[in-house]
């Protein structure tokens, strides 16, 4: 599947509408704006707190078993996922966060 297929997946599949956040009915595109970020902030931080759980008991000894592992996989993709929503909201498509990660990468990472 190719980079702008996934991209294109994950803007369709999540869509902002009233149906599926009822506090956005009759929502500016403002507020909608405001609420898509948000919300998909709110997603990327359970994903990684996640990620950080998983990570923590292993500092504490707990073996890494087959069903975390698939739990750890699952969280990071929707890290992208969150990824592309966010893209899309600053008004990116797929090409143009292409090159904006292409730039990162060319920069050596060195704001990370």
């Amino acid at each position: 599947m190719s980079f702008r297929k996934l991209f294109s997946d994950a803007i369709v599949n999540w869509p902002w509408t009233d149906s599926a956040y009822p506090s956005l009915d009759g929502a500016s595109a403002r507020e909608l704006d405001r609420f898509a970020r948000h919300h998909v902030l709110l997603h990327a931080l359970k994903s990684l707190g996640g990620l950080a759980a998983i990570e923590e008991a292993l500092d504490h000894g707990k073996k890494l078993h087959h069903g975390t592992r698939r739990k750890f996989k699952t969280l990071a993709a929707k890290m992208i996922i969150n990824g592309f929503q966010l893209a899309h909201l600053a008004g990116l498509d797929a090409d143009g966060l292409a090159r904006e990660i292409r730039a990162v990468i060319a920069a050596g990472l060195k704001d990370r």
